[in-house]
């Protein structure tokens, strides 16, 4: 069903994407899930992304609960560590 190697979707991978990044630098993943994440791999897949990268933009190419691709924009960011809320 889901064909990504696991060991591409651990923190590990995706920490050593980030630490790869430039200042301006972007990572773009291409997630085949749900993005309702209503199964477990979804997410999962998207905690394990997020705990690297908190300020991901994700864009579904449909919004439903059946698997569709997930563009995740992750950028490295001088308000990563703003926890404030209004």
């Amino acid at each position: 069903l889901y064909t990504i190697p696991d060991y591409l979707l651990t923190q590990e991978h995706i920490r050593n994407i980030r630490k790869s990044l430039t200042k301006d630098g972007m990572a773009i993943f291409n997630i085949i899930a749900r993005p309702t994440l209503s199964d477990k791999y979804s997410k999962r897949v998207d905690n394990t992304i997020r705990s690297i990268f908190p300020n991901c933009m994700t864009i579904p190419i449909t919004y439903s609960d059946q698997l569709t691709n997930i563009i995740y924009v992750c950028k490295l960011g001088a308000q990563e560590n703003d926890k404030l809320i209004y």
